[in-house]
């Protein structure tokens, strides 16, 4: 953002003028240069660079160039972190303190050589002026304004307007430069109020983060706090509801339980609760409704044969992997009709030949030999779903591998 706001600043009109300034600072110096050829120069002397010649030859132009090189270090500075200021600062004081130190070296060497004479220090006094003074002067402004006159009046008319001609150039080209000048400033205020929005946006949303963590830290460490009260008041609670139950007499103890469980359904909250963990009657009949079905389809292919029979029995039976429990495959066994020992198979991970073919090159070779054989047509169909005849090879089968090869690239 701020360097699009140094781009947009210097416009091309005040590049040209920067150009030219420098471009004339530097032809005045290679005169100035030719003309003191025969002079002898200094080896301590420094060769004035582009912003001396600038201030020397322009000095209109090296007071707007001071103006915006001002605004630039503004800037810079108001983007810096607070690491950067700080260096900037240090830096900077080191740079004065030898400045100053300098300064005062040179100027104690010209006091020593004479050049200079030191500085007396001297009370100011208080300036008075005498009415006979104030009349002085405003005699000598009167005389002014009519010399002025008369020599305005000596002059012209196409003098005249050559002269008012300039003066409206002039007075348009400062109203230009201030112009140039408000929207410099107005460019570089709103830069400041962005960046400054930026900051308390990014402050805002740091804190938001920070709280939102501490919120959510917070709840994990109340919801850990909860669940370590909720286990053991259910494991007290249970201990209390188990000791009410009969011991001894266990039709005594299923009449109690019915009676429990009746009165539990009655409640809408505690029949809600049943529910979900599938202690309702509603669960019940939906279990019994599915294996049903699951045992009748078992049932009817139980003993078949058929190729797509075995595959929806094999199906049906990888399910059962869901079973780890010796209790559960046992109970789902009973009721499906089915040994237990189909289910431990499922269980129990296919191996699998590390060097076996994939399927995918099994059906290409397949489709392969298919595309070079030939069906005749007074043969009979090998399958009437597929409707595929006796196929007679053309080529040698040495011929087909290389060809199959060549085609998929082995």
């Amino acid at each position: 953002m701020a360097f699009q706001l140094r781009l947009n600043l210097r416009s091309s009109s005040r590049l040209k003028r920067f150009d030219t300034a420098a471009a004339s600072s530097c032809n005045g110096a290679t005169q100035q240069t030719t003309i003191n050829t025969g002079a002898s120069t200094s080896a301590t002397t420094k060769p004035k660079n582009w912003y001396q010649r600038l201030k020397q030859n322009d000095p209109e132009e090296f007071k707007r160039f001071q103006k915006f090189d001002a605004m630039k270090s503004s800037l810079n500075r108001t983007n810096m972190t607070n690491e950067k200021k700080k260096h900037y600062n240090e830096m900077t004081a080191k740079r004065m303190r030898k400045m100053r130190k300098r300064k005062a070296e040179e100027k104690a060497r010209a006091i020593a050589s004479g050049d200079v004479q030191p500085k007396q220090k001297t009370k100011k006094k208080r300036s008075t002026c005498t009415r006979q003074q104030k009349l002085q002067l405003e005699a000598n402004k009167e005389k002014d304004r009519l010399r002025k006159k008369a020599k305005w009046g000596a002059k012209t008319q196409l003098e005249k307007d050559e002269i008012n001609r300039k003066r409206r150039e002039k007075r348009h080209q400062d109203k230009i430069n201030r112009e140039l000048d408000r929207m410099e400033l107005l460019a570089l205020r709103q830069q400041r109020q962005d960046i400054e929005a930026e900051r308390e946006r990014q402050e805002e949303e740091r804190k938001r983060v920070e709280d939102e963590r501490k919120r959510l830290e917070l709840v994990t460490i109340t919801q850990e706090i909860a669940q370590k009260t909720k286990k053991a008041a259910d494991r007290k609670s249970f201990s209390r509801a188990w000791k009410g139950f009969p011991k001894k007499n266990s039709i005594s103890f299923g009449r109690t339980f019915k009676s429990v469980y009746k009165r539990a359904m009655s409640s809408p909250t505690k029949r809600a609760q049943l529910e979900e963990n599938g202690l309702a009657p509603a669960h019940r009949e939906v279990d019994a409704v599915v294996m049903k079905s699951i045992e009748d389809q078992l049932a009817l292919i139980k003993n078949s044969k058929k190729k797509i029979d075995v595959e929806k029995k094999r199906e049906i039976v990888s399910k059962m992997s869901l079973l780890k429990k010796y209790r559960l495959q046992r109970s789902a066994s009973r009721q499906l009709g089915i040994a237990p020992k189909t289910i431990r198979n499922a269980n129990r991970p296919k191996h699998i030949r590390k060097r076996s073919t994939p399927v995918a090159t099994v059906d290409a070779v397949i489709a392969h030999y298919i595309s070079s054989a030939i069906q005749l047509p007074d043969q009979k169909y090998i399958s009437k779903k597929t409707l595929l005849k006796p196929g007679f090879l053309q080529e040698p089968i040495s011929h087909i591998y290389s060809s199959f090869r060549t085609k998929h690239r082995i």
